[in-house]
């Protein structure tokens, strides 16, 4: 064991990276302080940890709150701090026009003022013990992403923090060490971007030019490396460790790798006997179709056995124990009927396949519009499929679901030379117009 019988303070440590550190010092053998803001998911932790962990329930952006964890520990584990991780951080939003002063004071308090005071409030603690600091850093603390500025300013900052005190603790025998976190995905992480667009499971099928293992890097990956608390390494510090899949500075992503594509089926040969007059039962084509070499089923509006969302969660069931997903569902609403209160039951309609494709697991709505309609303008026609799609986003961002509109297959439809296009924009779903897409 690594770390047996030494004694921690892993901020920020109720989820994410911070409890798989945590987790990981109790598996080496050390007993830790678990910080975070709340109770219950302290509470959860302890009770699995057991008697090898104390919890501190606090929120770090009071000043007093770093002295009040030195102490919660030092009661806990008589007195002794052999380490001290420092991976609380306040995630937020912003870019120039939305960093105000509360944003940004807040944002720093927490991710860079906190650290700089737990280390002040441990110091002579960690003296006593020739311990060692762990900061928490991020990639974005090289200052790329547009809307992480008051984010990426702090772990800038704490990067510097580490460098500095990395010097001058070393002559009292501390050591002080920096990791740069590139993307990690937790269960915030998740939930977070589904929120802001994308599909559930995304993650799933990570581009390979970020992760070029295929996979993503987990919390326990990040907490794999909390060796660099023990004495193994010593005397190193005022290093900086970079745990991301590839090189994040002066990078250019290589060309010529295969991009791994996947493919959905669509029963376009048995639509009749799924949609008309029932002589296939949905179940019947999704084991079917367990013999293909494919990654999902797209499913219909149209299918007889799937009326509403009620009676959609068994199929995405046996789609998950084939080892597979139902990434999209197709839809068919006439969003270019001339008459007004026909279009708004369309919507309504909409609406609920909407929530099919939730309970089906899906991350995209398809909306062909541009049915063929000689009496409607062309003009006519795109506002209507617009203005329909645009009062179907609201309810498709609650459901985290996008809707993809696409004109109508038939090449007679006066629609064809317009692409609808349904976007996010900073979490707010918008519908705009590309014209003169032109057809081969």
């Amino acid at each position: 064991m690594r770390l047996k019988d030494k004694c921690m303070i892993v901020t920020g440590s109720t989820s994410g990276v911070g409890e798989s550190i945590a987790r990981r010092c109790v598996a080496e053998g050390a007993r830790v302080l678990i910080h975070g803001k709340e109770p219950e998911l302290g509470a959860r932790l302890s009770a699995e940890l057991g008697s090898a962990c104390a919890v501190c329930i606090d929120d770090l952006i009071d000043p007093d709150a770093l002295q009040r964890n030195v102490a919660a520990a030092t009661q806990a584990f008589g007195g002794r701090i052999d380490g001290l991780v420092n991976n609380a951080a306040s995630i937020k939003r912003s870019n120039l026009e939305t960093t105000d002063a509360a944003l940004f004071d807040a944002v720093m308090a927490v991710n860079l003022r906190a650290p700089l005071l737990m280390i002040c409030a441990a110091r002579e603690y960690l003296r006593q013990s020739r311990g060692a600091v762990l900061n928490i850093g991020s990639i974005n603390g090289y200052g790329d992403e547009p809307r992480q500025l008051a984010y990426a300013i702090s772990k800038a900052g704490l990067h510097i923090l580490s460098r500095n005190l990395g010097d001058t603790l070393a002559l009292e025998v501390i050591r002080v060490n920096h990791f740069v976190l590139g993307c990690v995905i937790t269960e915030n992480g998740k939930k977070l971007k589904v929120s802001e667009g994308l599909p559930p499971g995304w993650w799933e099928n990570p581009p390979n030019e970020f992760v070029p293992s295929g996979k993503m890097t987990l919390p326990s990956d990040v907490a794999a490396a909390v060796f660099r608390l023990s004495d193994e390494i010593r005397p190193f510090s005022r290093n900086t460790i970079e745990l991301e899949q590839f090189p994040p500075l002066g990078r250019i992503p290589p060309e010529g790798r295969p991009v791994k594509l996947r493919l959905a089926a669509f029963p376009k040969a048995y639509m009749d006997a799924l949609c008309v007059d029932g002589s296939m039962t949905l179940r019947r084509w999704v084991e079917l179709s367990a013999g293909l070499e494919v990654d999902g089923l797209e499913f219909y509006t149209g299918f007889l056995d799937l009326p509403d969302a009620a009676v959609a969660v068994p199929y995405r069931r046996m789609e998950k124990d084939h080892g597979r997903s139902i990434p999209m569902f197709c839809c068919s609403p006439d969003f270019t009927h001339p008459d007004a209160a026909f279009r708004c039951g369309q919507v309504d309609a909409e609406r609920r396949w909407i929530d099919t494709a939730l309970a089906l697991g899906c991350g995209f709505c398809r909306v062909p519009s541009g049915q063929r309609r000689p009496e409607v303008s062309r003009a006519d026609g795109i506002a209507c499929a617009a203005g329909c799609i645009e009062a179907c986003l609201p309810h498709a961002a609650a459901a985290s679901v996008r809707p993809a509109a696409r004109p109508a297959a038939d090449q007679r439809s006066p629609f064809m030379l317009n692409l609808l296009v349904i976007t996010r924009d900073g979490g707010d779903c918008k519908a705009y117009l590309t014209t003169d897409v032109r057809t081969t």
